[in-house]
C-alpha cells in the first residue's frame, strides 16, 4: 500500500478499513473499492489518484467538494428567511452535520443573462440576449436585424475595445455617446470613456455600456 495516500486520506482509509466503501478518481473516472479492491490505496504514485471520498449518502457532495466545487447549506439566521450559504470551508473542517437535503452543490452562474450583449464566435456579429432556455439562448442580431434561438456556446460576451463608440449610462440613467477608454477594476463604476471632441479631452466614468449601432440605447427603446 502507498503510505503517502494513506496519510493524505486517513479518514477515508479508516472508513474503508472498517468495512466501508470508498470511491477514488483514477485518471479520468471514479472507481469503487468494492469492485476494484486491488487498486485501493495501492497506487505506485499518489499523482495517479486525484481524490478519495467516502461512499455514503453525501457521496455526490463529497465528490463535488473534492473536485473543487463549492457546497452550500440551507441556513436559518434569527428570524430571516432560510438562505443557501457557502459552507465549503466549514465542511472541509468538520464534515457534514445536517441532513443531506439541507446541502447542495453551488449552482454555476449562467454564462449570460437577459440584456447582455454578445458576439457570435464565427462572424463577430453583435447581438443582444432576449431569453435563456438552459443551454439555448434567443438573441437579436444588429446586422442583419434577425432573431434566432441557438446554442449559447456559439457566443462570447461582448467586450468593448478602446476607441469603440458606445452608449454609456450611470445612476442618473442619462445616456451619453462617447468612445470607450478602459474597464475599471476598482471603484463603483466599471467603464471609462473619453470625450475627444471637447477642447480638452476628458474621461467620464459609467456603470453601463452597450455598443452604438446607430439606434437609441436599449434602455430608451420601448
Amino acid at each position: 500500500m502507498n503510505k503517502e495516500l494513506i496519510k493524505k486520506y486517513k479518514k477515508e482509509f479508516d472508513h474503508w478499513l472498517n468495512g466501508g466503501e470508498v470511491l477514488f478518481f483514477y485518471w479520468e473516472d471514479w472507481y469503487s473499492s468494492t469492485y476494484n479492491p486491488e487498486m485501493v490505496f495501492n497506487h505506485i504514485s499518489p499523482d495517479d489518484v486525484k481524490y478519495y471520498v467516502i461512499n455514503d449518502e453525501f457521496v455526490e457532495l463529497r465528490k463535488a467538494l473534492a473536485e473543487g466545487k463549492s457546497i452550500q447549506m440551507l441556513c436559518r439566521y434569527n428570524k430571516m428567511e432560510p438562505i443557501w450559504d457557502d459552507m465549503t470551508d466549514v465542511i472541509r473542517s468538520i464534515g457534514f452535520v445536517d441532513i443531506k437535503e439541507n446541502y447542495r452543490i453551488k449552482p454555476e452562474e449562467p454564462k449570460f443573462k437577459v440584456g447582455d450583449w454578445v458576439v457570435e464566435i464565427h462572424s463577430t456579429t453583435k447581438a443582444q440576449v432576449l431569453e435563456l432556455f438552459g443551454n439555448q439562448i434567443r438573441v437579436k442580431f444588429c446586422y442583419p436585424d434577425a432573431i434566432i434561438t441557438t446554442d449559447s456556446s456559439d457566443f462570447i460576451p461582448w467586450v468593448p475595445k478602446k476607441g469603440d463608440w458606445c452608449w454609456f449610462l450611470n445612476k442618473s440613467r442619462i445616456p451619453v455617446i462617447s468612445q470607450f477608454h478602459s474597464l475599471e477594476i476598482e471603484g463603483n463604476r466599471k467603464y471609462s470613456a473619453t470625450f475627444p471632441n471637447t477642447p480638452h479631452p476628458m474621461i467620464g466614468y459609467y456603470d453601463y455600456c452597450e455598443p452604438f449601432i446607430g439606434n437609441l440605447p436599449t434602455t430608451l427603446q420601448k
